[in-house]
């Protein structure tokens, strides 16, 4: 869409503003989307921190200098019928006196789910999270709640532990007692899996990345100077871990797109260590200007939806969109590493 937008000789963001999706608009599999889009309240924001528009009309088309956007989003939970008919999560709560056992099996790896989930339950109980306890998943103890993957966790796992905690509290003095919840799909949403149509996800995670670059044309290397962010996942549970995930995720992703190249050459990956593979370090990207949309989820704890992989998703795609502005080119494929804008200039007439 960059493309053409510069084909049609007008900004990107202008011409992609009309094309934002909307609440009821169809969806690729017949489904449609079925909550509010707050896409461009969150540009409001990301273009007014970034100073976007003046940097854009500023920064001629090969001048060095480049500022790129990309918008994004990513269906929380498993597609389609997964969750209601494949996977089937279930939750358990075990009270011992006054003390709240945890017992699910996802896997915490670093993305603060034993944090999102003890509030998740503290909260709904009215207790101390010193009271509730998320043991690492032993599978001779816990229930199946399905696999630490598409951005499901605190979304699906974390709405089950509600329900569990409502239905403790319910029952609160009846003296020590285990609950246990099945995943319950929302009616009125149809998915065929025998032709894939349908309701493919009942809430997206939205993005707004920006990226400002300075390149420098006798070396090609490339300097960004600015990133800036917003993600509507519902609700945060915890900011302080939605924080650090955007940091991460947007690191990574401007990683993807600048230099972590990996190459196939008959069955053989050619970068087969860290020293051939390379990845960003804390010294190669500026401190991140970042702003959490809220816009509730019904069917998620408290409003959250999920978010591990989309702050991964558009970052790469603002930083192209930055270097191709500063160099006056084009590039279709990512990373685009120093090599490779060395040959695309050769092709800047």
């Amino acid at each position: 869409m960059n493309h053409i937008a510069r084909h049609l000789g007008v900004d990107p963001l202008e011409f992609k503003q009309k094309h934002i999706c909307k609440k009821g608009d169809e969806t690729t599999t017949n489904g449609h989307i079925i909550e509010d889009v707050k896409l461009p309240e969150m540009l409001e924001v990301v273009t007014k921190e970034a100073d976007y528009w003046r940097k854009s009309k500023e920064y001629t088309p090969g001048c060095g200098k480049g500022i790129g956007i990309a918008m994004y989003n990513h269906g929380g939970a498993f597609t389609g019928n997964g969750e209601q008919a494949i996977i089937k999560a279930h939750a358990r709560l075990v009270k011992e006196g006054e003390h709240v056992t945890i017992l699910v099996g996802s896997t915490e790896m670093g993305q603060g789910f034993k944090t999102a989930l003890r509030k998740i339950c503290a909260a709904t109980l009215g207790i101390s999270m010193d009271n509730v306890d998320y043991p690492d998943p032993d599978t001779s103890k816990v229930v199946d709640s399905g696999p630490t993957a598409a951005s499901r966790s605190t979304m699906i796992v974390g709405r089950l532990v509600e329900r569990a905690a409502l239905q403790m509290k319910e029952r609160w003095n009846e003296g020590d007692f285990a609950v246990e919840v099945e995943y319950e799909h929302p009616d009125g949403y149809p998915w065929d899996q025998s032709t894939f149509r349908g309701d493919a996800y009942l809430g997206y995670g939205w993005g707004v990345a920006c990226v400002e670059v300075e390149v420098d044309k006798l070396t090609n290397e490339v300097k960004t100077v600015g990133i800036w962010s917003s993600h509507e996942i519902g609700k945060a549970i915890d900011e302080l871990i939605v924080h650090g995930q955007i940091n991460g995720g947007i690191i990574q992703s401007l990683g993807y797109g600048s230099m972590e190249k990996l190459e196939n050459k008959k069955g053989f990956f050619k970068q087969k260590s860290m020293s051939d593979y390379v990845i960003p370090t804390s010294m190669d990207f500026p401190k991140q200007f970042y702003h959490i949309q809220e816009n509730p989820y019904p069917w998620g704890p408290y409003g959250a939806k999920g978010m591990g992989e989309l702050v991964f998703n558009g970052a790469s795609a603002a930083y192209v969109d930055a270097v191709e502005r500063a160099l006056n080119t084009r590039f279709h494929s990512i990373p685009i590493p120093p090599e490779d804008i060395e040959e695309a200039l050769k092709n800047v007439q």
